[in-house]
Order: C-alpha cells, then sequence, then structure tokens
C-alpha cells in the first residue's frame, strides 16, 4: 500500500528523527542539551528553511503523549527530603523570582505592544526555569549535593509546582459559566481526584507494586498503565491529560520502585519529547520571525540577566554569600519546558496565536543556549564579576554559622572534601594529636563533622577567596579527594606559590591525570582503585615521623605508574 510523502506519519517520524539526531551530534559538541537540538531542529524543518515537516493531527497526538510521559516523569522525582532541607530560602527564592519577573516581563511585553492577554501568557512563560536541563548540568558538574545544587533544585521544584497550577487555572477558564463558581467547581473536582489517586496509590498500588518487583517487565507495564489510566481519567473529568499524567507520576514518587519504573519509562519518555520540541520549532517563519526577533532578543536579556539579579537579591536578603547567591542566580538563566507546554495550551484554548508561541519558543532556544554556558563555566563567571557582586552580600551569611573554622587556630592537615575516601582520612587522623580542618560544600557532611568536633569550613575547594584566607605558611599537608581537576590543579598552584614546603596529595581516577599532577609538582596522587583512605593516612603520618618517606612514596607510585604502560611521560622522581 502506498502513502503520499505529507501524509505518511512512519515518513514524518523518520525524518524528525533523523534531524534531531543529527542536530543532537552537533549540539553536543557545543555542550548544548537536547531540548535546544530538538526545536531547531523543528525550525530547519518548517517553513523558515526546508518545509518538510507539517503539524499533523497524528503528530499532534505523539506530542502531547511526550509532555505527558515528561509531567509524569516530573511527578516521580519530586523529593520532599531535598524541599524540607533549604524550604524555606527555597520558597521564597522561587515564589519571589516567579512574581517579579511575572510583573516585569509583563510590563515589558506591554511595552512591546502586545495586548494583555498575550502579555501575561508571555510573562508567566519567562517566570519558569527548566528543572531538566539545571538537574542534568549541575549532575554532569557533580554540584547537586553542593549547597546552591540543593537550593536550585528546591526552588525549581517549587515553580514546577507553580506551573502545574497554571495549567490547572488555564483549564479552567475553558469552561462555561461564570469564573469564580467554574473555578470554584475546577477546585472541589480536583482535590477530590487527588484524593482517590493518592489513596489508590497508598492502599493498592504500593502492595501491588510490592508483589510485581521482581517482574521488570510488568512494573514498567504497571507504571504506563497508571499513568494513562490516571490521564484518561482527568480528561474525562474536564481536565487536560497533562494534569493527570503530573498526578499520576507523583502519587507514584513515595513508593521503594519508582526509581526502577523511571529508569524504564525514561527512553519512551525521550523518544515523544523529541516531537513535541520539533513541533514547537515548526511555527517560526520567515514571516514571524521579522516580527518577534527584537522582542525574543529584549525578553531573552530579561531572563539572562534580570532572573539572576532577581536570585540573588532575594538570597542576599536571606543570609546567603554572594557567591552561593550568583550560582543559584545562573540556574534561572533560561525558560522552561513548562513554559512552552502553557503556551501550546493557550494557543489550543484561543487564549493567544501561535505569534506567542513562536516568541516563546525563539526566547527558550537563545536562553537554553546562553545559560548552559552560564551554567557550565559558573565559576569563571563568578571569577571575573566578584569584585562587583558585594552588594548581594550580607554580613554573617549562613555558611559562615554553617563552618567551626577559626582564622585563629593553626591547622597541621587541610582536607577538601569529607566523603568516602576523606572519611577514612578523617577517622584515621582524630586518632592523632594533629590538627585538622575539613573543607567540603555538602551541609550534611558539615553537619555530620561538627557533630565529632572537627574543624569544618563550608566552601568551595574552586574558590579564589577561601585558598586566599588560608595560611598556608603553617600547613603541613593539604589532601583533596574531590577528584574534580581544575579544583586541583587551582589548589596545586596556588599552594606550591605560597607555600612549596606544604606536602600536597590530590586523588584522581584516571591515571593520564595522576602522571599530569606529578608533572606539575603533586607530592602524591591517590588512585581510589588502587590506594584506599587507610593506605594515604598511613602514608602521611609515617610522614610526620620521617620527612623522606613521602618522596619515597612517590617514587614507588610513579615506578609503578610507568611500569602500567605510560613510559612515554618523562618524570623524575
Amino acid at each position: 500500500m502506498a502513502f503520499g510523502l505529507e501524509s505518511n506519519l512512519l515518513v514524518d517520524i523518520t525524518i524528525i528523527l533523523t534531524f534531531a539526531t543529527v542536530i543532537a551530534y552537533a549540539a553536543r559538541f557545543l555542550k548544548q542539551p537536547p531540548i535546544f537540538s530538538y526545536i531547531v531542529s523543528g525550525v530547519l524543518l518548517g517553513p523558515l528553511v526546508f518545509n518538510l515537516i507539517k503539524p499533523t493531527a497524528e503528530l499532534q497526538t505523539i506530542s502531547h503523549m511526550g509532555v505527558a510521559f515528561l509531567l509524569y516523569m516530573v511527578g516521580m522525582n519530586l523529593n520532599f527530603d531535598i524541599l524540607r532541607r533549604v524550604g524555606i530560602v527555597s520558597l521564597l527564592t522561587g515564589l519571589g523570582q516567579v512574581i517579579f519577573t511575572t510583573a516585569i516581563g509583563f510590563l515589558i511585553a506591554s511595552a512591546l505592544g502586545f495586548g494583555k492577554v498575550p502579555a501575561l501568557y508571555i510573562a508567566i512563560g519567562l517566570a519558569f526555569s527548566s528543572t531538566i536541563i539545571i538537574v542534568k548540568l549541575l549532575s554532569d558538574k557533580k554540584e547537586l549535593d553542593t549547597l546552591h545544587g540543593r537550593i536550585s533544585l528546591g526552588f525549581l521544584i517549587f515553580q514546577d509546582f507553580i506551573a502545574i497550577f497554571v495549567l490547572i487555572f488555564v483549564t479552567g477558564l475553558t469552561q462555561q459559566g461564570p469564573l469564580g463558581s467554574v473555578l470554584l467547581e475546577f477546585l472541589f473536582k480536583g482535590l477530590f481526584l487527588v484524593a482517590i489517586v493518592f489513596g489508590f496509590s497508598e492502599i493498592i498500588l504500593k502492595r501491588l507494586f510490592k508483589f510485581i518487583a521482581h517482574s521488570h517487565e510488568l512494573l514498567f507495564i504497571s507504571g504506563i498503565a497508571w499513568l494513562f489510566l490516571v490521564s484518561l481519567i482527568f480528561a474525562k473529568m474536564g481536565f487536560n491529560i497533562e494534569m493527570g499524567a503530573f498526578l499520576a507520576g507523583f502519587s507514584l514518587s513515595s513508593i521503594p520502585y519508582n526509581t526502577e519504573i523511571v529508569r524504564r519509562i525514561q527512553p519512551l519518555r525521550d523518544f515523544f519529547i523529541v516531537v513535541f520540541f520539533v513541533l514547537l520549532g515548526l511555527p517560526i517563519a520567515i514571516s514571524s520571525i521579522n516580527q518577534i526577533i527584537w522582542p525574543a532578543i529584549i525578553l531573552s536579556l530579561l531572563v539572562l540577566i534580570g532572573n539572576p539579579i532577581i536570585v540573588m537579591s532575594v538570597m542576599g536578603l536571606n543570609g546567603y554569600k554572594r557567591r552561593t547567591a550568583f550560582l543559584c542566580g545562573l540556574n534561572v538563566a533560561q525558560i522552561s519546558e513548562f513554559s512552552l507546554i502553557i503556551a501550546a495550551l493557550g494557543l489550543s484554548v484561543g487564549h493567544v496565536d501561535s505569534s506567542i508561541v513562536s516568541l516563546l519558543t525563539l526566547v527558550a532556544t537563545i536562553t537554553i543556549a546562553v545559560s548552559t554556558y552560564f551554567v557550565l563555566y559558573g565559576d569563571k563567571l563568578y571569577d571575573l564579576l566578584s569584585p562587583y557582586l558585594g552588594i548581594f552580600e550580607r554580613k554573617n551569611t549562613k555558611e559562615d554559622l554553617m563552618s567551626s573554622y577559626s582564622e585563629l587556630k593553626e591547622y597541621d592537615l587541610v582536607l577538601f572534601g569529607g566523603h568516602r575516601i576523606g572519611r577514612s582520612v578523617v577517622e584515621n587522623f582524630k586518632k592523632s594529636k594533629s590538627k585538622l580542618l575539613v573543607i567540603d560544600f555538602n551541609p550534611d557532611i558539615i553537619d555530620i563533622l561538627k557533630e565529632k568536633k572537627i574543624a569544618t569550613l563550608y566552601a568551595d575547594a574552586a574558590n579564589p577567596e577561601l585558598l586566599n584566607s588560608l595560611n598556608f605558611k603553617k600547613i603541613k599537608y593539604v589532601v583533596s579527594t574531590t577528584q574534580n581537576k581544575e579544583a586541583d590543579l587551582f589548589i596545586l598552584k596556588h599552594i606550591k606559590q605560597e607555600n612549596p614546603n606544604t606536602k600536597v596529595v590530590l586523588t584522581t581516577i584516571h591515571m593520564h591525570e595522576a602522571i599530569e599532577f606529578y608533572k606539575l609538582g603533586a607530592d602524591y596522587v591517590i588512585l581510589p582503585y588502587l590506594l584506599s583512605g587507610d593506605e594515604i593516612s598511613h602514608i602521611i603520618n609515617n610522614s610526620l615521623r620521617d620527612k623522606k618517606y613521602m618522596n619515597k612514596a612517590r617514587r614507588e607510585h610513579i615506578n609503578f605508574l610507568k611500569d602500567s604502560g605510560l613510559e612515554d611521560y618523562q618524570l623524575t622522581g
């Protein structure tokens, strides 16, 4: 049976996936997230360039399924432990940024000539930031457990909740009747459905999933069935399927098996969500690009500059250091997938036309592309802008209160990173009379060490202000277990300049990095799979008694690395 090119769903999907894959390779080279490549693919496939794809009803259905899968997984990944840990500051920061951005965005959009309803949709779209993108970037940088990582994740989750309520509100506006009574009826119906969904999940699903947990296939299909069942019920009750999908996932967030369900559903979500973001890029045409390019640039500047300033101001008033506030601010310098979902919903119910969706899609493309580099190179940006950020910091910050470090005290050993290998070093040095200072950016580790009466300093190893504040003239040993190459190189260079006699021990999982550290003057390099925390403690303890012991261990380790096939590096013991 033959199909025409324009009506063949298989051909459309093939073209979409092929383009998205090619652009994704280029985006990966540029360190851009997949969402960016999908939107760009849509722009290329639309009337602006190749005009190969039309937004058919079949593709729209697949697009809606992609949003449903996305919100289902957002619901399952909500972590209340994080919210409890940084709840107040996350609530104030997330809510404050949404309110101020919406207000300022509405004024700017109105000044650009948009009507009240389109301006409100634009303003709301600018207010939300992407949880998915930021979690991925922070995870790649190993910063999810830092203070700024936890606060950022907390206020992004709060923003997701606000976005869900906006979606519910917009859906309620489509119902017939007086606005007040419609919204009240909608609220009661929503609360009733939430109670039913969570009650069923707590009473039935927890037991059911425990019974089938041994079968990954059955767990997977049960999770999919629950998603579609709840989405269908919500659709029949007058809500949209996205609301049902989110609640279906949220109701499973506390069950022990949700991680396995997420892991198996994620590839399915990734497939469907490609179509959603590609379709968002399709409406951008030559005629519309001329009308929206300057508004898009102006609104993008608000997101890229205004949102971080708002977050830094709120966090500064709450007593956080300018570095923490700055890094959190960079995490809101893009608009969210929720922004595009809300705009698409507004289009479907007739509140806005396609030009508003195109405008927000272009803003998303610009801000996602630029903010990705903001987050990746946040430390370098902070070093550059730090002298001008003093207005965002108060005296006696919360980070200072978290630490138990005394500037008047002299320390024998400074340990960067108190987790895993660092924990073994701490336990061994507690038994000696040596004075130990542990520097870490994980609040939980700081709290544990403070309970053990160990001197702590909440800080990031790569922070120049931190290293400048420490007197390395008196410190005998510095051990870094961070496994962060840039931070370790910075520590090594700084300390050897301050005091060449201070012994510096670094950590890496790569042999070639160990060789590089040795060439640059490291006194010893920990390779975790070869050397445990107990062993490095043994080496340092022996070095305290015998100054030549470290050099001996260094020579032996270099010889071992040479014997491991890295003889092309010219090293001397």
